[in-house]
């Protein structure tokens, strides 16, 4: 299959496959680092936070390297253009993920104490069984 002059099978396919793994190896592990990283009372906090910057980091990418994209003038160009607009977003990723190497550190969670028992009898539960049905049932 051609594109234009390009071959689909040997230009456009290896670096689809290519950014398609970056994002399985790099989405997953940063997500699950934001999880960890909370209280279990704010993980909808940080999972809305953490999607939220992503998005916004995707808008902001798209249009600096579109801008870049565009400075290469004429439509001659276009080959070139795309080219510098995608070392420029590899070189972002790649800073990015060395920034993260060095500042995301790994938390180990507290080994939780093994519950202790009261002595005496046996606690039961404060609720009690309602014998009648709800109101709505009959």
């Amino acid at each position: 299959m051609k594109v234009g002059s390009s071959d689909y099978w040997t230009d456009i396919l290896p670096a689809t496959v290519f950014v398609g793994l970056g994002l399985a190896v790099s989405v997953a592990p940063l997500t699950t680092t934001v999880m960890a990283s909370v209280k279990p009372d704010h993980v909808g906090t940080a999972s809305g936070f953490n999607s939220a910057v992503a998005r916004i980091a995707g808008l902001v990418a798209t249009a600096l390297l579109g801008f870049v994209f565009a400075l290469q003038g004429s439509t001659e160009a276009f080959a070139t253009g795309f080219r510098v607009a995608a070392v420029i977003g590899c070189a972002s990723a790649a800073v990015a993920a060395g920034c993260a190497m060095m500042l995301v550190r790994s938390i180990t969670a507290p080994t939780p104490a093994a519950p202790q028992e009261a002595p005496g009898p046996a606690r039961t539960s404060r609720l009690r069984r309602n014998p009648r049905p709800p109101p709505w049932t009959s």
